[in-house]
């Protein structure tokens, strides 16, 4: 055994045994550790105990001799005053509770006391921030209306607090310039593109189209669509309606020019040795049939790409406002909170009045400046009405319709130049998608009109009230508190015409139901009167016949017991019960607003001799209305009816 790995192994072997021997000898002493501190611990609670106790008999001893000495004190004086109401104020000076409850007691209450602190500063904190957030969307919907330059430096003298408001407008409003300018600028372009366009057309067609492009440049120049930008989701949905429009009437149109272009290409004599006309074939590509082909895919490839840059800026856009929103509320919330430590209440007022003054400024501003405006626009849109007449419209449709007989011309002249050839398909393009654009633009026009108008009356109306308010209203009452206030007065407003509208249906139908009874009745009474054979019919009980021996003797059904009104809370059950006697026995049928029901699960017919029931195990709101039984025998018939009324639980509750 020279072997070291060996010598390693048994070595190690005689360390590990001996340890876990030694190991199982070890002696449990912990329980007996732990009783003795719990002897310990009850020696001390003993002693704690006992010192309460005697403290306490110490107390009340003091308290008795306390009371004994007010007792004397009172009854001396009840017998110098003569007065025994005052004996009847002997109070306890304490109540005899243990003492240790006491301070329980104690803790509980300031622990409530925290909570309470707590919750209220979180509440005030919330408010807080739910009014900056408030004052933020204002400033943010007036920083798209165009501000004039005189007064932005007037304002930024007077918010000293709300200095990063004021900030983000700006920006708000620098975007918003940007935007503007940039827009303008295309549609500079546009119409420089369109001038030229047209100039072109107009030196071949030898035709003056002054007048439309007159009426182009007014068009571009009245862009209604410009004020409505701050309602961005409003905007977004109406342009891709008129986008889904546009595709769709560029779909259709493309059909046409294909179609149209398939018979000028079969009716056109192909000269081989004219190579003007082979060029203008092997433009496109070395198939004649590949021009339409290309066209419509350039057409498409153009749309995708300006809809994915759109979306692109969109989402841009999007991205720069939420960070500039989080961070400017992130340095708000700082701010804010810093400036509550130094002065907590002053800033408030200030703020508050400030914005009192400010929003009374702009609101006086807006209404003036929507009134011009709105002037301005139906001046400038009857302008434009009286210049886009009908002639506009009907020349441009002229204009297309020439372009096509020349195309269809093109078989008896055998030869076209490939330049007048193209310029002509531009300008049949271009004018159907002016037209497009007019439609659109007239459409903008016509809505925004009335957008404005809507606003106006609006405007003038919650002015209105709120002068209304602010007179009855208390100084220190907050700007804030006012419109909360007219909110609920609209929503009372619009409650209350609510119900005199579901009072009104109500009693129509009641009156229908009453008229249709009266028909039915009349009807039945008719029928009775006309059968002379049949002996009687009686309707609702009342009838032909003067006493029940008149009746047993005819053997015509009659209703010892009619229907009654009836009324039932939604979803529970009812029953209706009629007695009837006839001889032979009669035959019973329910029915509801003139349908017959059919004996099933909802609605079950029973019958005990002479009593028969119809019976709904549910209600719904649509069940109310009128019911009537109605019994037929070979002696005659007899109907009875009645209205069923179903309560909803919340008119109950």
């Amino acid at each position: 055994g020279d072997d070291p790995k060996l010598l390693a192994s048994s070595d190690e072997e005689e360390e590990v045994k001996p340890a876990k021997v030694e190991k199982s000898y070890v002696p449990k002493i912990t329980g007996s550790v732990k009783g003795k501190f719990a002897e310990m611990e009850k020696q001390r609670q003993e002693e704690e105990r006992k010192r309460m106790e005697g403290e306490r008999k110490k107390r009340e001893a003091q308290d008795n001799m306390e009371k004994a000495k007010i007792k004397k004190e009172l009854a001396q004086k009840a017998a110098e005053e003569g007065d025994d109401t005052i004996l009847v104020r002997v109070v306890p000076a304490k109540s005899s509770r243990p003492p240790g409850k006491i301070k329980m007691n104690f803790e509980d209450m300031e622990k409530n006391r925290e909570e309470e602190l707590q919750k209220k500063a979180e509440e005030e904190k919330k408010r807080r921030y739910d009014e900056h957030k408030r004052s933020f969307r204002e400033a943010k919907r007036r920083s798209v209306v165009q501000q004039d330059e005189e007064e932005k430096p007037e304002e930024k003298a007077q918010v000293t607090p709300g200095k990063l408001k004021l900030t983000f407008e700006e920006m708000e409003k620098e975007r918003q310039e940007v935007r503007r300018k940039k827009a303008e600028e295309e549609a500079k372009q546009r119409l420089m593109d369109e001038k030229k366009a047209f100039e072109e057309a107009r030196l071949e067609m030898g035709e003056d189209e002054e007048d439309t492009q007159s009426t182009k440049e007014d068009k571009d120049e009245v862009r209604p669509g410009k004020l409505r930008l701050s309602f961005e989701e409003l905007e977004k949905q109406r342009v891709e309606e008129v986008r889904k429009k546009a595709e769709e009437e560029a779909k259709r149109r493309m059909k046409e020019e294909r179609r149209a272009f398939a018979e000028a290409r079969k009716s056109m004599l192909v000269d081989e040795d004219d190579e003007v006309l082979m060029a203008l074939l092997n433009l496109e590509g070395s198939k004649p049939g590949k021009i339409c082909a290309s066209f419509e895919d350039l057409e498409r490839q153009r749309r995708e790409d300006e809809h994915k840059r759109a979306e692109e800026e969109a989402k841009k856009r999007l991205e720069e406002e939420k960070r500039q929103f989080a961070e400017a509320r992130k340095s708000m919330l700082l701010k804010t909170e810093s400036q509550e430590a130094l002065n907590p209440r002053k800033l408030e007022i200030n703020f508050e009045e400030l914005l009192k003054q400010k929003e009374e400024a702009e609101r006086k501003r807006k209404a003036e400046e929507r009134k011009k405006k709105l002037e301005q626009e139906k001046q400038e849109f009857e302008q434009l009405r009286q210049e886009m007449g009908e002639d506009e419209v009907n020349e441009s449709a002229d204009l297309v319709s020439k372009e096509y007989e020349e195309l269809t011309k093109l078989k008896r002249t055998g030869s076209i130049q490939a330049k007048n050839l193209k310029s002509k398909f531009e300008k049949i393009k271009q004018l159907t998608e002016e037209e497009i654009q007019k439609k659109i633009e007239m459409e903008r026009a016509r809505r925004k009109a009335i957008d404005d108008e809507i606003k106006e009356r609006e405007a003038e109306r919650f002015q209105d009230d709120e002068e209304t308010e602010t007179t009855q209203a208390r100084a220190e009452e907050l700007p804030f508190k006012q419109k909360v206030d007219m909110r609920a007065r609209f929503e009372q407003m619009a409650k209350a015409r609510e119900e005199e509208e579901k009072r009104r249906i109500e009693e129509q139908k009641l009156q229908r139901m009453q008229f249709e009874q009266q028909e039915i009745d009349a009807a039945l009474q008719k029928k009775k009167e006309d059968d002379g054979d049949e002996e009687g019919s009686i309707i609702n009980g009342s009838a032909a016949y003067e006493d029940e021996e008149d009746h047993a003797r005819s053997g015509a059904p009659w209703f010892k017991k009619p229907l009654k009104n009836q009324s039932v809370v939604d979803s529970e059950p009812v029953r209706f019960t009629v007695k009837i006697t006839g001889e032979p026995k009669p035959e019973v049928t329910w029915w509801f607003e003139g349908e017959m029901l059919q004996d099933c699960e909802d609605y079950q017919y029973i019958e005990r001799g002479e009593t028969y029931c119809l019976y709904l195990p549910e209600t719904f709101p649509e069940d109310e209305g009128e019911y009537m039984c109605k019994a037929v025998n070979s002696r005659g018939t007899a109907a009875s009816t009645c209205i069923l009324t179903v309560e909803s639980k919340t008119t109950l509750v």
